[in-house]
This record gives C-alpha cells, sequence and structure tokens, in this order.
C-alpha cells in the first residue's frame, strides 16, 4: 500500500482487465511483478482473508515507497474520505478496513 500525505495510491483497472474501470490499490505478486510501478516494499502489516466464487484468497498487506513516479493515467492519490466516490471491489474496502 502507498501512501503518500494521508492519500492511498489506486490504479484503476483498465479496459482488458476483468471488471475494468474499477479503482484498486496496486498489488505485487509472488516473484515480485507489479502493475508497473517501482517499489520498495515493506514488512506485511494485515492480512486480508477475501473468497470470490470459489477462489478464497490471502491478501497480505505491506506497506510501500515508491521509488519512481507512477506512469502517466490509470493512478491516482485518492484522500480516505473520497473513496466513496470511486468504483471499488469489497476486497479494497476489507483492506482498508483492516489498516484503521
Amino acid at each position: 500500500m502507498v501512501t503518500r500525505g494521508g492519500r492511498y495510491l489506486l490504479r484503476r483497472r483498465s479496459n482488458r482487465d476483468l471488471m475494468h474501470g474499477l479503482w484498486e490499490l496496486p498489488a505485487v505478486r509472488r516473484g515480485g511483478r507489479s502493475d508497473g510501478l517501482r517499489l520498495a516494499v515493506g514488512r506485511s502489516v494485515a492480512t486480508v482473508r477475501h473468497s470470490i466464487t470459489y477462489r478464497r484468497l490471502h491478501v497480505s498487506v505491506h506497506p510501500a515507497r515508491l521509488l519512481a513516479e507512477p506512469p502517466r493515467g490509470g493512478y491516482r492519490f485518492v484522500a480516505p474520505a473520497d473513496l466513496d466516490r470511486l468504483p471499488t471491489s469489497s476486497l479494497v474496502r476489507k483492506v482498508l478496513a483492516a489498516l484503521v
């Protein structure tokens, strides 16, 4: 999770992604692949369980620091008060609730 000035970095899913148009927290997958970001990732601060139909996910939440600015378009820093104005998944809401 990347924060700046109390705001969260979110990524908008592209038209070719499943659930396109939703805003999500950037992810770093096993093997170090990230959503086009250069990050320094810290230790896990929370684990969130989530189910999508037959899939069971255990999402580990890590603070991260940007090593370079995010690519133009598709990324935005969002204040907590503005999160309800953007379409997000229930997983994003669970992750943010785990950090409060």
